[in-house]
């Protein structure tokens, strides 16, 4: 789901012409998420979940927690501009 989600940001914040951070963090979670979900999906292969190395469980909550949450303070960031851009310009 977050890798979906952040894709769409990847290519949809710049035709919304948001901010270049937004952009940006966008670009990077998402190459995170995939990094995080490879590391964690080839360290765990044979391994019962006791014995599977600290590199593979970092990742695996790096995949699991910190990617998404990072990436909904990025949609809500998003939102927060988009909503002020428009209030600013009907108020014009």
């Amino acid at each position: 789901m977050t890798l979906w989600g952040l894709g769409t940001a990847f290519l949809i914040f710049p035709l919304f012409k948001l901010p270049y951070f937004l952009h940006k963090s966008a670009t990077i979670l998402l190459g995170l998420e995939l990094i995080a979900l490879l590391v964690h999906s080839y360290g765990s292969q044979g391994c019962d979940p006791s014995g599977c190395s600290v590199l593979t469980a970092t990742a695996g909550a790096i995949a699991s927690q910190d990617v998404p949450a990072l990436a909904a303070l990025l949609y809500v960031l998003a939102l927060g501009h988009g909503v002020r851009t428009r209030l600013t310009t009907r108020s014009r």
